[in-house]
């Protein structure tokens, strides 16, 4: 049975107390974020790759959404703030090569991902990069957030999955 805020002041007998007790048993059964725990997650604008698709012999041309995982919000700011030097450093890296894109219209991210990786530490320059993760397609973003996208190239996002 979990232990309730009430119980644990009932048991202690104090209130200061009791909240202590329970948030430290919350950090240590990982309830709160810790610092290295908490993140950003950063979208920047959507990158065009040169796909073979199958049974074809010109190359086509596919969007994909690279997100980055920053250590916190002041890492996610500075990103946002050199999104210039890491998109052509990513270009550079990804212009000249074809993915191949198998029978179901996907192509393999999981390489893109682990090539680009480096690049974008290296043209940061510090270690507030937690990962990078890449999907093919291009994601909607709300009205607002678009004017925000437009100015900067880049917006900090908040991922569904956690």
């Amino acid at each position: 049975m979990p232990l309730r805020l009430n119980s644990i002041i009932k048991m202690t007998g104090h209130k200061f107390i009791g909240v202590a007790l329970a948030a430290v048993l919350a950090a240590a059964a990982g309830g709160v974020p810790t610092p290295v725990q908490a993140q950003e997650r950063v979208q920047l604008q959507v990158f065009m790759v040169k796909v073979i698709v199958p049974r074809k012999k010109k190359a086509q041309q596919l969007p994909i959404t690279v997100y980055i995982d920053a250590l916190d919000s002041e890492a996610s700011r500075y990103i946002c703030a050199i999104n210039p030097r890491i998109r052509a450093a990513i270009l550079q890296r990804l212009r000249n090569q074809k993915f191949p894109m198998d029978r179901k219209g996907k192509i393999n991210i999981k390489p893109i991902a682990q090539e680009i990786l480096p690049i974008i530490r290296k043209s940061i320059g510090r270690d507030i990069v937690l990962d990078v993760e890449v999907k093919q397609g291009a994601p909607k973003v709300g009205s607002g957030g678009a004017h925000l996208f437009a100015r900067t190239g880049c917006i900090s996002v908040v991922d569904k999955k956690k």
